[in-house]
């Protein structure tokens, strides 16, 4: 999973969370930051700073009427281990499911917690 260009000033941790996969348990950090568009990035790296995950995604503003903490979730491109580790974080919570696209994707929408 690939992270964004949106390093910098921009990003901003917001948690933590413990991840359990095949090689074991490790901490992964959640950072937020924001797309070109000005729509939400979650971003996950390792305690290390390594790249580990982008949970969001970038859809056009016309085509996804999203909340100020609202955005769209990669849940096809991830672990359904790893998404229950999200939503266990207490960081989330699910809002809605939408169809974007030609090609009809639906995406999960989440909400992050103040």
């Amino acid at each position: 999973m690939s992270v964004p260009s949106v390093e910098g000033e921009n990003m901003k941790e917001i948690g933590r969370l413990k991840h359990r996969d095949d090689d074991g348990e490790e901490v992964l950090v959640v950072y937020r930051a924001r797309y070109a568009t000005g729509n939400l990035a979650i971003v996950v790296k390792t305690d290390q700073g390594e790249e580990y995950a982008t949970v969001s995604e970038n859809h056009h503003p016309h085509l996804a009427l999203l909340g100020p903490n609202e955005f769209a979730v990669q849940t096809r491109n991830m672990t359904s281990r790893f998404v229950c580790d999200l939503l266990a974080s207490g960081l989330f919570e699910v809002v809605d499911m939408v169809k974007f696209g030609p090609f009809g994707t639906v995406e999960q929408i989440w909400r992050l917690k103040s």
